[in-house]
């Protein structure tokens, strides 16, 4: 349990500092380009804040629908209720002598 609350914490710490780092790279710097660091450089183009958590978003669904195709794709297919039932009738069967 603690293994995951360190997971939890290290999870939560990571998304703030994006959070707080997105937020000054979106908002503050295009605002203020001359007064903070960072403000007339290559990451002073906001359009780079809309680009890379678009392309991340995308890669990230079409990473999650590649894992579901590979999935079905190696999953055996299930066996079929009628074959079950027989299966469970010989088990019953050969309890019952």
């Amino acid at each position: 349990m603690a293994k995951d609350k360190a997971y939890g914490a290290i999870i939560f710490i990571v998304a703030v500092i994006i959070i707080i780092g997105y937020t000054y790279w979106v908002i503050l710097v295009p605002l203020l380009p001359d007064v903070l660091p960072l403000g007339n450089t290559l990451l002073a183009n906001y359009l780079w804040a809309l680009a890379i958590p678009l392309w991340l978003a995308i890669i990230g669904i079409m990473a999650i629908a590649a894992w579901i195709g590979y999935t079905m794709m190696t999953t055996p297919p299930p066996i079929p209720i009628e074959e079950l039932e027989e299966e469970m009738s010989e088990v019953e069967a050969e309890k019952a002598q």
